[in-house]
């Protein structure tokens, strides 16, 4: 399976071409690359997302702005590829429903998903009975001053991780700005608070069931991104997506939250 690279500014680049060369099993490998930063040997290089048609059977797209995904994987879904969206998917809803849509559309395929929820100590705050998450609460880095879309660039990952511990329809959902960043609440199968901090904290989640609550701080090792490299050869090469369409979107309406209650505080 050939894949393109669109954006190799991320470290996720460099971790998804570790794994790919460390796993000659999965049958993938990098091929091209879109208007890369550095010097990539032996691949294709192209100017734009549309020119990787013909040259790939797949594609990512890792380039750290969210505002540009839906450019950069829209002309490829619509040439029937399979493309993995990194985080952030998209800035708005309506951009994520789009990129969606278009896949649908062309009988592409298309996902997103945080490396975040395979870490580690995530098992140490999961009952072993789904229905006894009582209450989730998630906190984690973010940086409003990023170049990446600011806060956008890093929220993703407490998002779905909150996503994952509690899944189920997003409703009641509110955004507040706080001195120490943004506090998004929420109801799925239980209530959700997730907290949008500075960008010197530590990923926390702490989930409460009736016999008490667990809670685990989740740092992040030089080889958190492996599950997830697995993850999207797995679905670029034809499997299910471990995250629902339903389930991305979900994310995004939180992060839309979170950056409109930040852009208009008074609202």
């Amino acid at each position: 399976m050939r894949i393109g690279l669109v954006g190799d500014e991320s470290s996720h680049a460099d971790a998804l071409a570790g794994w790919l060369a460390r796993h000659p099993d999965a049958g993938a490998r990098l091929t091209a690359v879109v208007a890369p930063t550095r010097g990539w040997e032996g691949l294709d290089v192209v100017a734009e997302p549309p020119d990787l048609v013909g040259l790939v059977d797949a594609a990512v797209v890792l380039g750290r702005d969210g505002s540009h995904h839906r450019g950069a994987a829209e002309p490829l879904l619509r040439a029937g590829l399979s493309v993995f969206v990194d985080k952030p998917f998209a800035l708005t809803s309506r951009d994520a429903a789009a990129l969606i849509a278009q896949a649908r559309a062309a009988g592409g395929r298309v996902t997103s998903f945080s490396a975040l929820r395979w870490h580690r100590g995530v098992a140490g705050v999961s009952p072993a009975r789904p229905d006894d998450v009582r209450v989730v609460r998630v906190s984690g880095p973010t940086d409003p001053a990023s170049p990446h879309g600011g806060r956008a660039f890093y929220a993703p990952h407490a998002i779905e991780l909150a996503l994952a511990l509690a899944p189920g329809p997003v409703r009641d959902l509110s955004a507040h700005p706080t001195r120490e960043g943004v506090v998004l609440r929420c109801r799925t199968s239980c209530p959700i608070e997730i907290r949008l901090l500075g960008q010197e904290a530590p990923f926390r989640a702490r989930v409460t069931t009736p016999s008490g609550a667990r809670q685990a701080e989740l740092p992040l090792g030089p080889d958190y991104f492996d599950p997830a490299a697995a993850a999207i050869m797995r679905f670029l090469a034809g499997g299910p997506s471990p995250v629902a369409h339903a389930e991305v979107l979900d994310g995004v309406r939180l992060l839309e939250a979170a950056l409109r209650a930040e852009a208009c505080p008074g609202r």
